[in-house]
Parts: structure tokens; C-alpha cells; sequence
């Protein structure tokens, strides 16, 4: 099975926790923006919504460059924490600047409090919608999806950013995979800078407050559930998750309350994998989720080499008329070659018809001289055989037909007469006959 999206359309970055809708779907709260301006966008349809804010299908009024505008709700504007947090996501992102990461060009507070951001427009589905719609995908289309997600995680853990709620809903598959980045990452609104600074250099606060517990917490690490600190490897242990559902089709861990979740993370080993995975892969998974982040890989980058050092290339289609040209050509040869052996039979090629047996072992030592052991001198040498003249088998018509020759080296006889024959090798003969 092709492992693809059923059909694509409009997507873009929505906060944790948040759904899609289609362009059909109008807000919640009855405050519909569509067909409004708001700076020098238009809002031309709702693609998405969530808890902080609302995603439009806008275009610029001038430049008619489509984008995706994610507005702050009106409830939300009023909140500091909830404004910061808002703009952080555009700051990360411009702070990264990588392929697979969706792109935050602008940032915008109107006189009147709306509060927006202007973002890349996204064609596809996110990576929970591929695997409601179609399952797991096969091993080779995972492994090139870690990879990618490792990709955007290096470029963000180099500059001190880290992600805190890495999910398949903010994994970003694009309908056209004709890149080498089709995959985005998304939604760095509760990212952590690890070395935070204001524009004035002085160090800045975690606007997420210590202690809190934030994330989705199918897919959030032990340290993270716990409100432990946390470092590039809490990324690590929730790319393991995503790894893990896309190879059997769910998270290992799903407890229905908040305290079977962390409990599930922070004691319980990931049930077994089927075992259709490489165990090159399930051992890094098993890494990837271990508890302690010391045992978990050292960096992203060390994941993404692991991935690529498994090797599986994507399934090719076997192309049916080639197989069958394949076969036909096997089976003529051997027909060929089995008619041109039966062909031959037995027959004897003319060299080896006309060539004269080579002499036994026991004639070629007739022609050696005997050496006396009491004079070392040799002995009377014997007479040199007389040459057996060639037979022409070819000429013969009958079975049985042989021609008897002298002997190449006679025996001697305690009378030293001659009492065997010797005979020409026939081919023709039958077996046991002489």
C-alpha cells in the first residue's frame, strides 16, 4: 500500500491541543473575520482553530501572496503571558530559520489589540491526520520522517531552542514530496529557549513559569511530566513516541487520566514491538524512551545518523512485463541448449577419431631400459612396440565390429609367448562385450 494523503488541502500551524476545520468551519464563539482586512491581509476563509487562536486563509492586498494568518482570540489579547507566548513562537522560529520548519515571516499588534502572525502557507495534512486516515507507514517512509524531524530539531537545539511539545499533530507532511524537505515542524509556542536573552542582552524569564507542566502528555518525557528540568534529550525521549506510533500504530503509553499517563512515563517499559521491525530500529526506539535522560542518544543528530545507518530503501514495484520477459528468456535458453546436447549425443568429434589411444601405463614402461643391480649397466633393451595404426570409427556400420591390433607392450610369459590381445577402443560397443 502507497503510503499517501487522501486528498490535500489547506494546513497550517494551530497551538497544542488544537483541531482542524475546513474552510466551511466558522468559529466557535460566533466571531467571524472572513472577509475583513486586517493590516494588508485579507481574511479569505478558516483553515484551523484551536485554545489561543484562529488560522485564516489570507492574502496580501497588494503583493496577492497567499499566506496563513493565526490570530490571536480577542479573550486571549488581554492576557501578558498569553501575548508573549504568542509572539515567542514567531521570535523561535526566525531564531532557527530551517527548511523543516514552517516559516513566521511577520508579527503584527494593530492600534485596537488584534494580534497576529503571518505564516507560511502549508498544502498537505498533518502526520495524526496520515495515520487516522491510513495507518502505519511502511518502515522506509518512517525512517525518512525521523530523519527530517531530527533535521528541524538539530537546527533548533544548536541555537538553544527546545521544542516541549514534539507531536504527530505538529508534524506537517507536505502533498508534494518532490523536496528533500517535505516534512515541517510546527507550533514552537511553548518552546523553551535554553539561553533566553532580551533585545537589550539581559537575560529573559520562561514565560512558561518553573514547575509548570506543559506539552500533550501521551507524547511529553518523564523529566517534562514531572516539572524536572528538562534539555534537548526531553525532545528526544517525544521523538521516540512518535517513532514508536508510527511503527505500531499507537503510542505505548494511553492511561485515561493525567496521573496513569506520568506514572505510565516516569516507571512502566514500552510494550514490545511487533516484530516486523528492524531491531536495529526497535533498539532505537527502546534508547529513545529511556527514562533517564542519560541513557537516552546524546543529540538529534546522533538519531539521525542511527536512522540512516539502517539502510532500507523504499519498496519498489515489481514491473510484471519485465519479470515475464525475464522468464521467456530463461526458458528459451534452456530449450536451446537442451536440443543442441541431445543434438551431439554420443557421437565422437573427427579429432578424436582419428587420434590413436595413448599407450597403458604398463607399455610406457616397456620402452625404459632395465638397469643390472650387479653392474649398473643396463640390461638388453627390449624392442620398441610397433605402432598401432589409427582406426577410422567412422567407417564403421555395424555394432560389434572390431579390428584387432598387436598389442602396444605384450606381457611376458614365464615361455615369453604372447597370450593377451589388446583391441582399439570402439565407442560403438555395448557393455561387458569385448
Amino acid at each position: 500500500m502507497v503510503w499517501k494523503p487522501a486528498r490535500s488541502r489547506v494546513t497550517s500551524v494551530v497551538d497544542s491541543g488544537s483541531t482542524t476545520a475546513s474552510t466551511a468551519v466558522r468559529a466557535s464563539d460566533g466571531l467571524d473575520r472572513v472577509g475583513t482586512t486586517l493590516g494588508n491581509y485579507q481574511l479569505l476563509a478558516i483553515v484551523g482553530e484551536g485554545g489561543m487562536g484562529r488560522v485564516y486563509l489570507a492574502e496580501h492586498k497588494r503583493l496577492g501572496r497567499r499566506v496563513a494568518l493565526k490570530l490571536l482570540r480577542p479573550e486571549q489579547a488581554s492576557r501578558r503571558n498569553a501575548v508573549a507566548r504568542f509572539f515567542q513562537e514567531a521570535r523561535v522560529v526566525n531564531r532557527v530559520r530551517h527548511r523543516n520548519i514552517v516559516d513566521i515571516p511577520d508579527l503584527v499588534e494593530l492600534d485596537d489589540g488584534t494580534v497576529f502572525i503571518v505564516m507560511e502557507l502549508l498544502e498537505g495534512r498533518s502526520l495524526r491526520e496520515l495515520l487516522r486516515a491510513d495507518g502505519p507507514p511502511p518502515i522506509a517512509l518512517t525512517i525518512e520522517i525521523g530523519v527530517q524531524i531530527c533535521r528541524a530539531l538539530e537546527a533548533a537545539h544548536a541555537v538553544g531552542v527546545l521544542h516541549r511539545d514534539l507531536k504527530p499533530a505538529n508534524v506537517h507532511i507536505a502533498a508534494d514530496r518532490s523536496s528533500d524537505a517535505w516534512i515541517k515542524l510546527l507550533d514552537f509556542g511553548i518552546a523553551k529557549l535554553s539561553e533566553p536573552e532580551s533585545p537589550s542582552g539581559v537575560a529573559a524569564p520562561d514565560i512558561t513559569g518553573e514547575g509548570a507542566i506543559i506539552g500533550t502528555p501521551i507524547y511529553m518525557s518523564p523529566e517534562q511530566a514531572t516539572a524536572s528540568p528538562v534539555d534537548p534529550r526531553t525532545d528526544l525521549y517525544s521523538l521516540g513516541v512518535i517513532l514508536y506510533e508510527l511503527v505500531a500504530g499507537r503510542p505505548p503509553f494511553t492511561g485515561g487520566t493525567l496521573p496513569e499517563l506520568v506514572w505510565a512515563h516516569c516507571s512502566q517499559p514500552p510494550p514490545p514491538l511487533p516484530a516486523t521491525v528492524p531491531p536495529e530500529l526497535d533498539a532505537l526506539i527502546q534508547r529513545c524512551l529511556a527514562k533517564r535522560p542519560h541513557e537516552r542518544p546524546a543529540s538529534a543528530t546522533a538519531v539521525r545518523e542511527a536512522l540512516l545507518s539502517i539502510g532500507l530503501a523504499p519498496p519498489r514495484r515489481v514491473r510484471w512485463r519485465a519479470a515475464l520477459a525475464v522468464v521467456l528468456v530463461a526458458v528459451v535458453a534452456g530449450v536451446v541448449l537442451a536440443f543442441a546436447s541431445g543434438g551431439r549425443g554420443d557421437r565422437p568429434t573427427p579429432a578424436a577419431a582419428t587420434e590413436a589411444p595413448p599407450p597403458s601405463a604398463p607399455a610406457a614402461a616397456a620402452v625404459v631400459p632395465a638397469i643390472d643391480a650387479s653392474t649398473g649397466t643396463p640390461a638388453v633393451e627390449a624392442p620398441a612396440p610397433p605402432s598401432t595404426p589409427a582406426v577410422d570409427v567412422r567407417r564403421r556400420k555395424t555394432r560389434g565390429d572390431r579390428e584387432p591390433v598387436a598389442p602396444a607392450n605384450p606381457p611376458a610369459t614365464p615361455s615369453g609367448s604372447v597370450r593377451d590381445r589388446a583391441y582399439t577402443v570402439d565407442p560403438f560397443r555395448e557393455e561387458g562385450t569385448r
